[in-house]
């Protein structure tokens, strides 16, 4: 099950957003970042995500219900339907969620214009006996019967999680009851979220996830034990009927998701590990982890790493306990787990380091499951479009919902903004300018392109045109153009006769021969800096700078002669 579509409309700061999720060639979905300012509406738009997913498991599953007791009733009430959350100076609310398998949630809230009271899911005997005021929520399956053998079919295939920010103040949408049932004095432990099946029609995995260490190693030993078969399996085959296993690769499974949860900590500590259990007596740790290649103990628990590398192996190794929860096999693949996992300020407790290029590398661990994502960090965004691809994932700028890029992004943006107030920005700034004036005793003209392909390009096309003959007038008025020949800093090839990386797009014919290009960094902000810079210098010479029509703002500062 997938969301497919979000339509808001007066929610909060969301006075009207419309999200149609997006999904690859095989059906798999891509993961959709939210980003925007504080107050725009992110944590609002989540929390009607999460509630839609206890409003669905409590068609089939008691435990998902919690107990009012101001009202001495049991409710599944995560959000509060609350007239303050009507947009200001507006008179209702409504949130429409579209799942893939014909699952629709609506909540609805205020005075309901009567004309669009069917399309909201508002029921019109509610709208006529109270005088069109509309308030509810539900979650309709189209299931006419066994409804709640579908919804357990759906919760016991797929992985449905949310792993909230850590806040000090309790949000103003959650329900007075579900916020008591967190407390300590709350004492009716009858109807509190458990991993253990006390009934029947419990649900195993808590939606909301507090990644409660206890938990998460007790399932992290059972699986470590459980690997052990596969020892059994190689020392003594005649011991596989001890096993209720009725084929010998069943065992294997078992190792396969330690491995992959040890995969999971390997992408984290950028080195590859593996856990070593320890006797239960052995200085209060179950478990080493340990370096693969050589046993070396890198920590002796899992307390002992950062609170970075634990909150992420908590989260990623918690997406594999819920998928293992109802079936072993299901854990053997982490490119075959299904379901939706939402996580709130997901840079949370992160080095920036962690924030480009490990979250990313998690992420893409999981290519079936649908990630919904808030985040303030351009980092992370800039790490998803070099691992995952720019392509692959959606950005939607709360609270307009619109679709952007990266570099669009604001809080990048004013980022940017603070390095080039940096001595760092400053120096790189000047080395450029240099190379540019380093032959000042030519008047040629000079162009610099925004992209470092761009200008390869266009010197192809110069030097193919300027050699025919129909256009030698032309290119005789025009001179002799030069462009600024250069490449990224990060991409170098190498060059294996000298053994250093050296200029190799020269033997294509850009450049001069054998000697490396001007290494630079030259996205629109650097051109466009760069750009206003040289304009103050009287210049002999023609200097051409030449951007990319992709971001509308530097588009009309350009050309609006503000640069």
């Amino acid at each position: 099950m997938y969301i497919n579509e979000i339509d808001v409309e007066n929610l909060g700061p969301l006075e009207k957003a419309d999200i149609k999720f997006s999904f690859n060639e095989d059906g798999s979905p891509k993961p959709l970042i939210l980003v925007g300012k504080n107050g725009s509406g992110k944590s609002t738009l989540i929390s009607n995500i999460v509630d839609s997913f206890y409003e669905f498991s409590a068609k089939a599953y008691s435990n998902i219900q919690i107990y009012d007791k101001n009202k001495n009733q049991f409710s599944c009430f995560f959000k509060i339907l609350s007239p303050k959350e009507i947009t200001i100076g507006k008179n209702y609310l409504y949130a429409h969620i579209k799942f893939d398998e014909e699952v629709e949630y609506r909540f609805v809230n205020g005075f309901i214009p009567e004309e669009k009271i069917n399309g909201i899911g508002g029921e019109r005997n509610d709208f006529k006996a109270n005088n069109g005021y509309v308030s509810n929520k539900k979650v309709d399956t189209k299931q006419l019967v066994d409804e709640e053998v579908f919804v357990k079919k759906i919760l016991m295939s797929q992985v449905i999680a949310y792993f909230p920010p850590n806040r000090y103040e309790k949000t103003g949408w959650l329900h007075n009851s579900y916020y008591e049932r967190m407390s300590s004095d709350y004492v009716s432990e009858d109807v509190h979220l458990s991993i253990s099946e006390i009934f029947r029609d419990e649900y195993k995995n808590p939606i909301t996830v507090n990644c409660g260490e206890n938990d998460l190693l007790h399932w992290i030993l059972d699986v470590i034990v459980d690997s052990r078969l596969e020892v059994d399996l190689q020392t003594n085959s005649k011991q596989i009927t001890a096993f209720t296993f009725e084929k010998p690769e069943n065992k294997k499974n078992f190792s396969i998701s330690k491995n992959n949860i040890q995969k999971i900590l390997t992408i984290i500590l950028g080195k590859e590990v593996k856990f070593e259990l320890n006797p239960r007596s052995y200085q209060n740790s179950r478990f080493n982890i340990v370096r693969a290649k050589d046993n070396y103990i890198i920590s002796p628990s899992l307390s002992s790493l950062s609170s970075g590398q634990i909150a992420l192996f908590k989260m990623f190794a918690t997406i594999v306990k819920y998928a293992d929860s109802y079936d072993v096999q299901r854990s053997c693949d982490l490119s075959n787990i299904r379901g939706i996992v939402v996580i709130d300020e997901i840079e949370l407790h992160l080095h920036p380091s962690m924030q480009a290029d490990i979250l990313p590398k998690l992420i893409k661990l999981f290519p079936k499951v649908q990630f919904i994502i808030t985040t303030h960090s351009p980092l992370f965004l800039l790490g998803m479009d070099k691992v995952i691809g720019k392509d692959s994932y959606d950005i939607i700028n709360l609270p307009h919902a619109s679709k952007i890029s990266t570099e669009s992004f604001s809080e990048f943006v004013s980022a940017f903004k603070y390095y080039e107030d940096t001595s760092y920005f400053e120096k790189e700034l000047q080395s450029v300018i240099s190379s540019l004036t380093s032959n000042l005793n030519t008047n040629d003209p000079l162009f610099i392109t925004e992209g470092q392909t761009d200008w390869m390009h266009l010197e192809a096309a110069y030097r193919a045109l300027s050699q025919d003959s129909k256009n030698k007038a032309l290119f005789s008025k025009l001179g002799n153009i030069k462009f600024y020949e250069f490449e990224a800093k990060q991409k170098n090839n190498k060059d294996s006769s000298k053994g250093k990386c050296t200029l190799i797009i020269s033997d294509l014919g850009f450049g001069k021969k054998r000697e490396p290009l001007i290494k630079a960094e030259m996205w629109d902000s650097v051109l466009k800096t760069l750009c206003a810079n040289i304009s103050k210098i009287r210049q002999e010479r023609i200097i051409i700078c030449i951007f990319d029509h992709d971001k509308e703002d530097v588009v009309n500062e350009v050309m609006n002669g503000n640069v």
